[in-house]
């Protein structure tokens, strides 16, 4: 778990010596030279109201692979730039002889690596593992949700990653069946850690057309909409792809004479759910090469469309949670003819980003969810369905109770309450949660009543001129009745009318 780790001695000495700050109180030697250590990348830093500059981490040796034939930095993880405080380290994968992925630092042994992790955590940034990238074979199938989890959980607690990132690309986002099993072990990994105080944080990097209505991507965001902290689409290397402005305007994506007027559309339709898949604004950053040799286009020549683009979004009330960038090592980089990028995008975008005012503790509940009411209704199941609440950030969840007891949580509208007896009546409400944590005041109380169990009954239909004796039971329009006054029918009479004659039983 993560908080205290058994470490070897050298580990924690190493730690020491590279700054990290142990105090005497955490290193307690034994005689088979272990140690009980808290250290720094036991943390889980909080990213929550902060506004955030990811940038992705080669786990590979800088070679020169540019879109223009330059070369990567070599960047040593604990000395990423200050202006990154979200760090994807790049990849954790499959491969030929083993179909669960997974990660090892390609120039330094573990205890090194997660070193280097501390030092970031220890500064309040946040590391965690990225899955995927676009040579992954990733492919899982029915039944590999728990291994996945375990192998996630097994790296944090080795390497102190903080989270996890989905950046599947091209056949892998739909291989097998991965859109369904990592959704799910990413909710039994961010479960564990939740019970332990702690939020493991879940992000993802699309490529924007897989967001679209109808997306390949869309199953990982409907499913884990109340478990992911912020998606930060790829706005990069879709060449003539764009969105269509209020204005019928045709904005590319590759088009930097509209780059301002496509940053601003595509974020209001991907916050709005207008086109595409609703991501709040607060949990949408935007994806964008670090220079021309980070990608084979989408670079932004020009700054102040950024700046442009993120103050109108600030205007409209849909201020995004900040930006993302392809890469670290491209930022550090040199171009083909050796002139150094000189870490252009964090120190442009860093203060533009960190600089603004941070976003306001959100204390406000959303509102009581409504009209709630019974769909159907079986000798022992009740569905329920009800009016959306609405929320100032977004609405994660809503609980639903039977009578006190909350009998289940919902990330839709509906519910199905199971296991109940038959022909017994359950009084429900429901509250809405929102994406921090505040909590709707209850719905009004629905009573409802589960359906008799075995067949129904034979009693004759109703009918007039007939004299019934208190105790007879007679069906109308679906319902049975029984007498509770004698009398001689007539048409002014029937059951669902003269409720001084009859009452329903069923």
């Amino acid at each position: 778990m993560k908080g205290k780790k058994s470490l070897n001695v050298s580990l924690a000495l190493s730690m020491v010596a590279a700054g990290i700050g142990l105090t005497t109180q955490q290193l307690v030697s034994s005689a088979n030279a272990t140690t009980q250590v808290v250290d720094a990348a036991s943390q889980m830093p909080s990213l929550e109201n902060k506004q955030v500059l990811v940038g992705y981490w080669h786990n590979w040796a800088p070679k020169s692979d540019g879109y223009q034939q330059g070369t990567g930095g070599d960047v040593k993880l604990s000395e990423t730039p200050a202006g990154y405080n979200v760090i994807d380290v790049a990849f954790m994968k499959a491969d030929a002889t083993n179909r669960m992925p997974t990660f090892k630092p390609y120039n330094m042994t573990d205890s090194a690596f997660r070193a280097e992790v501390a030092k970031l955590n220890a500064q309040g940034r946040a590391v965690i593992i990225s899955l995927g990238g676009a040579d992954a074979h990733i492919q899982l199938r029915t039944g590999d949700e728990r291994p996945l989890a375990d192998e996630i959980i097994r790296l944090v607690e080795t390497y102190g990653f903080d989270g996890l990132d989905i950046d599947l690309e091209q056949n892998a986002i739909t291989a097998g069946d991965n859109q369904t099993v990592i959704p799910a072990a990413l909710k039994l990994v961010k479960d564990h850690y939740r019970a332990k105080g702690q939020n493991f944080l879940i992000t993802m990097a699309p490529e924007f057309p897989y967001l679209r209505t109808g997306g390949k991507y869309v199953p990982y965001v409907q499913s884990l909409d109340s478990y992911y902290d912020f998606i930060h689409p790829q706005l990069y290397n879709q060449g003539g792809d764009g969105v269509t402005a209020a204005n019928g305007r045709w904005l590319a994506q590759n088009n930097d004479a509209v780059k301002e007027d496509f940053l601003y559309t595509i974020s209001t339709q991907m916050a709005t759910g207008n086109g595409f898949v609703k991501i709040p604004a607060h949990k949408l950053a935007l994806g964008l090469p670090s220079n021309p040799d980070a990608a084979a286009n989408g670079y932004v020549r020009d700054p102040q469309a950024i700046q442009n683009a993120l103050n109108r979004l600030a205007a409209d009330g849909n201020r995004v949670k900040g930006l993302m960038t392809w890469s670290i090592n491209w930022d550090a980089g040199v171009s083909k003819s050796g002139v150094a990028y000189n870490n252009g995008f964090v120190n442009t975008y860093g203060p533009m980003i960190h600089n603004s005012t941070p976003l306001p503790t959100d204390t406000t509940a959303p509102s009581v969810p409504s009209n709630l009411q019974s769909s159907s209704q079986t000798s022992s199941t009740i569905s329920l369905q009800w009016t959306a609440s609405t929320d100032n950030r977004g609405v994660r969840e809503y609980e639903i109770y039977r009578g006190t007891t909350k009998v289940g949580t919902s990330t839709t509208t509906t519910f199905t309450d199971s296991n109940l007896t038959a022909n017994t009546a359950y009084s429900y409400t429901v509250k809405a949660v929102d994406t921090s944590g505040n909590v709707s005041g209850a719905s009004a109380a629905l009573s409802v009543t589960t359906k008799v169990t075995g067949p129904t009954p034979n009693h004759p239909a109703w009918t007039t001129g007939v004299s019934y004796k208190v105790g007879e039971k007679v069906t109308y329009n679906g319902k049975t009745y029984e007498c509770t006054y004698a009398h001689t029918s007539h048409i002014g009479w029937v059951p669902d009318l003269a409720t001084t004659l009859w009452k329903v039983v069923q």
